[in-house]
């Protein structure tokens, strides 16, 4: 299976599993960064996230799309699973 952002995943039991080149980037699960989540706990420790390919950044009310992510970004930051 292929999501967005041309990264692969395999299927085992259900679950997705990542292939070894994407285990050693940082993830964060996407019920983690629900608007209320993020209002009540988390806009702390996350504003800026990978989602579906974009950068997206909070803003205190929702999320802004900033882009294609940069190489330097793809390294740096958290992808949404």
């Amino acid at each position: 299976m292929i999501c967005s952002g041309g990264f692969s995943l395999t299927r085992a039991r259900g679950l997705c599993a990542f292939t070894p080149q994407l285990q050693n980037m940082k993830t964060i699960p996407r019920k983690d960064l629900t608007n209320i989540k993020m209002v009540c706990s988390n806009e702390k420790k996350v504003d800026l996230v990978i989602i579906d390919g974009r950068v997206m950044r909070w803003v205190g009310i929702g999320w802004v799309d900033e882009g294609v992510p940069t190489p330097g970004q793809k390294k740096r930051l958290p992808v949404a699973v």
